[in-house]
């Protein structure tokens, strides 16, 4: 799969607090009250999983998201049955 920046409008930018928490069967990903993303259940796989992104391919484990939930002024979503992607990963700011 190729990964690539899309041309798109940007309609505002905001600084959130934002978690990541990678303990198997409680992942999650969580930007304020915007943005949640639990999963608990793990995807089995015959052969080890990476990231695809690159610069991201990290050895991690394919989980079922709970929800996938997006609740912003404009914005709103939760489509059941996503897949996400837990992995080692160091996330840093000015670096």
């Amino acid at each position: 799969m190729s990964w690539q920046i899309s041309q798109g409008y940007v309609d505002g930018l905001r600084l959130d607090d934002f978690a990541v928490i990678n303990v198997p069967h409680r992942w999650s990903i969580r930007a304020d009250t915007h943005l949640t993303v639990p999963a608990a259940t793990p995807v089995a796989a015959p052969a080890p999983v990476a990231c695809g992104i690159p610069g991201f391919d990290q050895p991690g484990q394919e989980v079922i998201a709970d929800a996938f939930r997006v609740t912003d002024t404009r914005l709103g979503w939760d489509p059941p049955g996503r897949r996400g992607f837990a992995a080692d990963c160091a996330y840093g700011y000015g670096d």
